[in-house]
């Protein structure tokens, strides 16, 4: 397998592209995290929220539907009259073709967690709940509704080791057959792509598996290995008959970005690329038509900061980075980026945890068409690296504060002022972090290696 390292030192640009502008629930609502699934068809977008107790999920509240005119508009709101708390309402959710299906998948009666799918068809311009779908054989713990995807007229629901699959006749959602995934273990789908007449789901034993269209039923066609033994896979997208794998590795977490090709009726493993960087976690990936997004939920030093979406090209068979964007609410660890959905030109953006001490939430729009490498470059590099004494930040940007952290996060050193070196000369050998902050209101952090 080869690597391609695309940079050698971290870079950061700062650009003047357009800024997301975001969206939220109307009052009176319920649920908190708004943003925490979203989708997005046409000029039609899904949004759930949860519910928190003591900051963990206990039950998601509802799913609204936006409507986009040039704003956004709020036309729907989504809950059954079935739903209980902690059934999982909107932990998974699909919009396509007038159709909306929503997963509840903690759903259950006589028998805990078996999940149900809510199946909702636009008539006169409105949503109306069409069918409630279930597992042909419920089971505890099965989790049926954990994630779906609407392509076509196919309807595609998974529970803990098949996929389900439906077809509309012109009246309802038929049964059509069951994909076996290839791991049985407890929430063993991660994903589900669809595109044209291939459907891809990852599992969770880090296997990828590819089924073609044949009439109305789907073959087996592959099962590939995602990542490499140093790298799991925590998301992909299928774009353009490309598969794209977001990984994450050891020892840093370092993500690399696997592509994968068709040639001979078979795939294989095109390369990895560096993306991102180590300090925060890249858990969330969507491709579309070259433009790559990466969106983040975790981060390794215990520093509250504004999470970024990257944005690269996939352009001649190489990933180029071109911009950083971030929500653009007051609060930090805002988790912008924890879920992303695009359909043509828009990109919507989930930042459940965006909101200040009351969790609300919010949703974000970016329009794909600006999302272009319009604006000036400006680099930054902090070097050498390894360094033994002191090392040096050439930057154009002017610096506010730089502050340096041991790899436990522990703040060993701060200094104020655009000052572009740091004296590492009473720190011990080994791995440190540099985070910058800028006046224009950005910043980065740098790993480096004292020797």
């Amino acid at each position: 397998m080869r690597i391609n390292t695309l940079l050698l030192f971290f870079i950061f640009q700062i650009g003047f592209s357009q800024n997301p502008v975001q969206f939220y629930q109307s009052l009176p609502a319920t649920g908190t995290a708004f943003g925490s699934r979203v989708d997005v068809y046409n000029d039609e977008v899904l949004v759930s929220s949860e519910t928190y107790t003591l900051m963990e999920p206990i039950s998601l509240g509802k799913v609204f539907l936006y409507r986009f005119d040039g704003g956004f508009h709020q036309t729907q709101t989504f809950y059954p009259d079935d739903g209980f708390v902690g059934d999982g309402f909107g932990s998974s959710l699909s919009i396509a073709n007038d159709f909306i299906a929503i997963g509840a998948p903690n759903h259950g009666v006589g028998i805990d967690n078996t999940g149900v799918v809510y199946l909702y068809h636009k008539v006169g311009g409105e949503y109306q709940l069409m069918q409630q779908l279930s597992a042909n054989e419920l089971a505890f713990d099965q989790s049926f509704g954990d994630h779906v995807k609407i392509h076509e007229n196919f309807l595609f629901i998974s529970d803990r080791n098949l996929v389900y699959v439906y077809k509309y006749d012109g009246s309802q959602w038929v049964f059509s057959e069951r994909l076996v995934i290839d791991a049985q273990e407890i929430n063993a789908v991660i994903k589900i792509e669809a595109e044209n007449n291939m459907i891809v789901f990852l599992n969770g034993y880090n296997l990828l598996q590819v089924y073609n269209r044949v009439g109305d039923n789907f073959v087996f066609d592959e099962t590939i290995m995602a990542g490499d033994l140093e790298h799991y896979a925590v998301d992909f997208s299928l774009s353009n008959g490309e598969l794209f794998v977001l990984t994450s590795g050891f020892p840093d977490n370092s993500p690399i970005l696997f592509v994968y090709k068709q040639a001979f009726d078979s795939w294989y493993n095109f390369g990895g690329f560096n993306a991102g960087y180590q300090d925060q976690i890249y858990t969330k990936l969507k491709v579309s038509d070259g433009k790559v997004f990466l969106g983040s939920t975790q981060y390794i030093l215990q520093l509250s900061r504004k999470f970024p979406v990257l944005y690269y090209k996939w352009e001649n068979d190489n990933l180029v980075f071109q911009d950083r964007y971030y929500g653009t609410g007051p609060f930090e660890d805002d988790y912008f980026g924890a879920a992303l959905a695009c359909h043509g030109n828009k990109l919507i953006i989930g930042a459940p945890r965006d909101g200040g001490p009351v969790i609300n939430g919010r949703a974000y729009y970016l329009d794909m068409t600006l999302a272009t490498n319009r604006f000036e470059k400006q680099e930054s590099v902090i070097y050498p690296n390894p360094a033994s004494d002191v090392v040096f930040i050439d930057t154009d940007a002017e610096i506010l504060k730089t502050e340096v952290y041991n790899i436990a996060g522990n703040l060993l050193l701060v200094q104020t002022g655009n000052n572009k070196q740091v004296s590492l000369e009473n720190f011990a050998t080994g791995a440190y972090f540099v985070k910058v902050s800028f006046k224009n209101k950005t910043e980065e952090t740098f790993k480096i290696i004292k020797n």
